[in-house]
């Protein structure tokens, strides 16, 4: 993920979220340990430990959500003024997710695997859910539109907001091995 200032954002294999800076051309670990675990909500992201975290995403005031998949929660990590990390669990989740984005209202969107269903939360976790009637694999917001890979199909749908409708957005994706 990127921010506003081209500044790129990135999990490893060492359960850790690291920052490269663009205008420094350094690297910087900005939150995790390198243990595997959970903890550290309400610390700085140095102390907190994650289970392999991954789909990250950065707000315009450069929050940072991602996704501990390790441990089924999406976790925020808020910049403080000496330039690191505050890290707080924004939400548990029912289950492993195939898809994160957050669109321009800064919503968390994401679908959980096999429930056919495409959810958004507010920052107040206020919660809107979109029934997609089919497996969701892969989420992008842009704007205030939800595309997502409809893998029964093999198209790409999409909710444009207020959200009331699914539109199929592509045809169906072709590919020689069958796989998706």
């Amino acid at each position: 993920a990127a921010d506003f200032y081209g500044n790129i954002f990135f999990t490893t294999a060492l359960h850790t979220i690291h920052k490269y800076d663009a205008l420094s051309e350094t690297v910087t670990l900005i939150a995790g340990n390198g243990t595997a675990g959970f903890s550290g909500d309400g610390l700085t992201g140095l102390q907190a430990t994650f289970r392999n975290p991954n789909f990250i995403y950065v707000t315009t005031d450069s929050t940072i959500y991602v996704y501990d998949s390790g441990n089924n929660k999406i976790r925020r990590l808020v910049p403080l003024q000496d330039g690191t990390y505050n890290v707080n669990t924004f939400l548990d989740l029912p289950g492993q997710i195939t898809g994160f984005s957050v669109n321009a209202f800064e919503n968390i969107v994401y679908s959980i695997l096999s429930s056919q269903r495409i959810i958004v939360v507010n920052q107040y976790k206020a919660t809107t859910v979109l029934n997609t009637n089919c497996e969701v694999s892969g989420i992008a917001c842009f704007g205030t539109t939800i595309y997502f890979f409809n893998r029964d199909t093999r198209t790409v749908e999409c909710f444009r907001y207020p959200y009331s409708t699914k539109q199929t957005y592509s045809r169906p994706l072709s590919n020689p091995n069958g796989q998706v």
